[in-house]
């Protein structure tokens, strides 16, 4: 994977955990699982990414 891709990819990650523990932080679920969504979607696409190789 090139590294534009891998940086992209943690970001993507980083930014999931902070709305994540933000979401908590102000008890807001909507934020939470928005969170959730972006961090396992990167995840997601950097293992199919790693499978098409």
């Amino acid at each position: 994977m090139s590294k534009t891709k891998i940086l992209c990819i943690t970001l993507a990650v980083l930014v999931g955990i902070f709305f994540v523990i933000f979401g908590g932080y102000d008890d807001s679920p909507g934020l939470q699982l928005i969170g959730a969504v972006v961090v396992i979607g990167s995840i997601a696409w950097c293992i199919i990414g790693a499978w098409r190789k």
